[in-house]
């Protein structure tokens, strides 16, 4: 081999190492971002709000309610929801409505409970108007980010109940809330 030919096979080496050197900082640099990325959406807070106004009029079997669209929650986060049903029960006697919660991630609705009597029931000849208000701390769904929606079903306990309706409410501003951060 002469020197010419040397000193090129020895620049052609240089130059191999050189290009292995800047993939291998690329691959961390690329490493670095995604590790950032992550940490960065790990420290964002989601916030979700559905509002229903429509009057609602529930007999003594359920029926489903505001169903949300489809909210983005992070993964391994609990989620804190705040719920306002405003109802109105059209009854003469102990009665009142209940109201569930329902969660789907993409395979069907799984209930969280009921109220039961908690909060919207009232007892002997009168009506009641009534707000259910509660609060529920979900744990996390999955450990990677999902997709969730929130339906709530409705029902009378003895006669009809009105959600949303026959209370004067003015302004789309009021109605039933579903609140959650994740």
């Amino acid at each position: 081999m002469t020197v010419a030919e040397n000193a090129i096979a020895a620049l052609q080496a240089a130059a191999d190492a050189y290009h292995a050197k800047i993939a291998d900082i690329n691959e961390k640099m690329n490493l670095a971002e995604a590790d950032y990325q992550t940490k960065l959406a790990a420290l964002g807070v989601r916030k979700y709000a559905a509002r229903d106004t429509a009057s609602r009029s529930y007999s003594t079997a359920w029926a489903d309610g505001l169903v949300t669209d489809w909210w983005r929650m992070r993964g391994g986060v609990a989620i804190d929801i705040s719920i306002a049903v405003p109802m109105r029960n059209e009854s003469a006697s102990w009665g009142g409505g209940y109201t569930e919660l329902l969660y789907d991630v993409g395979d069907g609705w799984v209930s969280l409970g009921d109220s039961g009597y908690d909060g919207t029931m009232i007892s002997g000849a009168a009506n009641g108007i009534l707000t259910y208000s509660r609060e529920v701390l979900i744990d996390a769904l999955s450990a990677e980010d999902y997709d969730v929606r929130f339906k709530f079903r409705h029902k009378s306990y003895d006669g009809t109940l009105i959600v949303n309706g026959l209370r004067d409410l003015k302004g789309e501003h009021f109605g039933t809330l579903l609140k959650a951060v994740c």
